[in-house]
């Protein structure tokens, strides 16, 4: 597939962040914490259906992190420039994914593959949905508890002014090209569910729009014209998340200050500096593996967790070796206890966008089948059952300052039929002589033939 993701698997930019601009926030809203919480920290814990879908989402999120991450050094010998991190959304792509396995047949190997990402040890459809339905419910009410407000449709300020502390939104939709429609129970049960929006698909204008609207303007295109022009379905899912510190950073104490690269060079970035009273941030420690820290933001829903390797661990490859290590062990960070002492953390400003194809990560994920010659999607579309996976987009936006943070992320499921061909579209490029004519198409009569041994060029 072509799309304004090039062929690489992975493209990202990494610029140092400008001054803090914080707009008024919405929302749809979102769960928490975990682990030990002192004051001013602690979160009800998530129902058992949210926690069982929160640990599958983190786990195949590491996994496909760690393979995206690695993927730019596999293709070149020197990564592209501004490709300085990775970003990816666990509930973005989870999401997603949902929305295609409940298109295919239960007991067919694309169903037991997805379902062994999203939702392990169980059988059935509506079990998986059941937890992310749970999961997404629970995220929504803890933002709403926490003191989420509603940003203005463009992502201006609310009426009265004022910031709200979080914005959270969560957004699936179903696109599908006319005169195809979704079957009644595939679009019943995602709508009931994870309020999924149904739309006729006429071309990337319209999933664009949704896609920019839903993350606040932060992903303006997910799918460009070319893809979408052979996807027959597009299962797309949006996350929106904006939230100020508890305890925010002071602009006046960012100095910038060195940094080292991953070549062993060193560069100056703009570098926070907070001094975190006891109880007020999360502290936890692996000797000879990696410090972190748990900065939560305002209402307590919501953390950020920030882990540094050991300066000694994996030499310059610490921080890829760390995200492997996650993959490795998905209840490494629900397993971590954190402390809550007197803490001084230096945090360098970032802002990060990211692009990238997923189909070869789920591949190693074991997500094989949803791009095979003969899927069994027949569970999604009114009288068309030969679909296959033509690609999974995803985009990432992260921005961290002194105020709080913002992010985005999209992805994108692009359907088509397995008649079509699975292979890009040729190429005819007219670069040597050629024979041109101009015919009658209903006979074929030529009323000109001729050979074009040299056409105008740019000096005549």
């Amino acid at each position: 597939m072509r799309s304004s993701l090039g062929l690489a698997s992975r493209l990202c930019d990494l610029r140092l962040a400008p001054r803090p601009r914080l707009c008024s926030p919405r929302t749809r809203a979102s769960s928490g914490a975990s682990g030990p919480i002192e004051s001013g920290m602690a979160s009800p814990a998530a129902p058992t259906g949210a926690a069982a879908a929160a640990a599958d989402i983190n786990a195949l999120g590491a996994a496909l992190l760690s393979t995206v991450h690695r993927a730019p050094a596999a293709a070149a010998a020197a990564p592209p420039p501004g490709a300085a991190g990775t970003f990816v959304s666990p509930i973005s792509i989870s999401l997603a994914l949902v929305l295609l396995v409940n298109g295919a047949a239960e007991g067919s190997a694309v169903h037991r593959q997805l379902m062994g990402v999203l939702a392990k040890g169980e059988g059935s459809t509506a079990a998986a949905n059941a937890r992310y339905e749970a999961l997404v419910a629970a995220m929504h009410e803890a933002a709403a508890a926490g003191g989420a407000e509603s940003c203005a449709a463009d992502g201006g300020a609310a009426e009265g002014g004022g910031e709200a502390p979080l914005t959270l939104s969560i957004a699936t939709s179903l696109w599908a090209r006319p005169p195809l429609r979704f079957q009644p129970a595939y679009q019943s049960e995602l709508q009931a569910r994870l309020a999924a929006s149904a739309h006729a698909l006429t071309g990337a204008a319209g999933v664009n729009e949704w896609v920019s609207r839903e993350t606040r303007g932060r992903i303006p295109e997910l799918v460009d014209e070319g893809a979408v022009a052979r996807a027959v379905a597009v299962l797309a899912s949006a996350v929106y998340f904006k939230g100020a510190w508890q305890h925010a950073f002071d602009a006046a104490a960012t100095r910038p200050a060195p940094f080292r690269l991953g070549s062993g060079a060193e560069a100056a970035a703009p570098t926070m500096f907070a001094k975190f009273q006891r109880g007020q941030a999360g502290y936890v420690e692996r000797e000879g593996e990696f410090q972190g820290v748990r900065l939560p933001y305002k209402g307590g829903a919501f953390n950020a967790v920030a882990l540094l390797p050991h300066a000694g661990a994996a030499g310059a490859d610490g921080a890829a070796a760390l995200a492997r290590r996650l993959a490795g062990e998905p209840g490494l960070l629900a397993g971590l206890q954190w402390a809550r002492p007197e803490v001084l953390v230096w945090l360098p400003r970032f802002k990060l966008e990211c692009s990238m194809s997923l189909k070869s990560a789920l591949g190693e994920a074991g997500v094989t089948a949803p791009f095979a010659a003969s899927p069994d999607f027949s569970r999604m579309l009114e009288g068309e059952s030969r679909l296959v996976v033509d690609e999974v987009v995803h985009k990432v936006f992260i921005e961290v300052n002194e105020r709080g943070t913002e992010a985005a992320a999209a992805t994108g499921v692009l359907m088509m039929r397995t008649a079509m061909p699975l292979r890009p579209p040729p190429e005819v490029r007219f670069d040597r002589p050629f024979v041109f004519g101009v015919e009658h198409a209903a006979s074929g009569a030529m009323l000109f033939l001729g050979v074009v041994e040299k056409p105008e060029t740019a000096e005549e």
